[in-house]
């Protein structure tokens, strides 16, 4: 466990770091005659946090198989990665969450929904029947990532809407993050 908080803590110094990485002119987003839409600057924050979480999880695995302290286990990776994103939201509403599956779809970790924690996600469909969980573990085995469309119930409004989540691979521990 004082690993596993070691590691934790770890983590938090290393999206501090990150997170201040799109916060001038970048190439994060398209620029149009000098504006950004909404829509793009919200798949750039979604993409920029996704990718630094991912980034600060992978970082932390490998050092920890450097010096012989390997997370093997993926109950404390799964564990670790739930106290890491836990506390996390972004957006001004505090809409925006992690959530972190298996790279063979089993949620071992959500921010707002603990109940999904250890259930297979592969074959859920949205209320289209869209197979979206199918498109994350598509995105994140042939490219390492992906912004994934679909509609899902918001779980801390209830309300049903269009989403864009982003997901990225984890590699040393055989996980993907994603936004919700």
């Amino acid at each position: 466990m004082k690993n596993l908080l070691l590691f934790g803590s770890q983590l938090m110094v290393i999206i501090v770091l990150f997170s201040s990485s799109c916060t001038t002119k970048c190439d994060c987003y398209e620029y149009t005659d000098g504006l950004v839409t909404e829509y793009d600057l919200m798949k750039s924050v979604v993409k920029v946090n996704a990718s630094n979480f991912a980034t600060g999880f992978e970082t932390i695995s490998q050092n920890a198989y450097l010096k012989n302290q390997n997370l093997v286990d993926s109950a404390e990776n799964a564990e670790l990665c739930q106290a890491v994103i836990n506390p996390v939201r972004f957006f001004n509403d505090e809409s925006g969450y992690f959530f972190v599956e298996s790279n063979n779809a089993w949620m071992v970790a959500h921010a707002i929904d603990t109940n999904l924690i250890g259930t297979y996600r592969y074959d859920i469909q949205d209320i289209n029947d869209k197979y979206y969980v199918r498109d994350m573990v598509e995105a994140i085995t042939y490219k390492g990532y992906g912004f994934v469309d679909y509609y899902f119930e918001n779980p801390s409004g209830g309300s049903i809407g269009r989403k864009v989540g982003f997901v990225k691979s984890i590699p040393a521990m055989d996980f993907f993050i994603g936004t919700g």
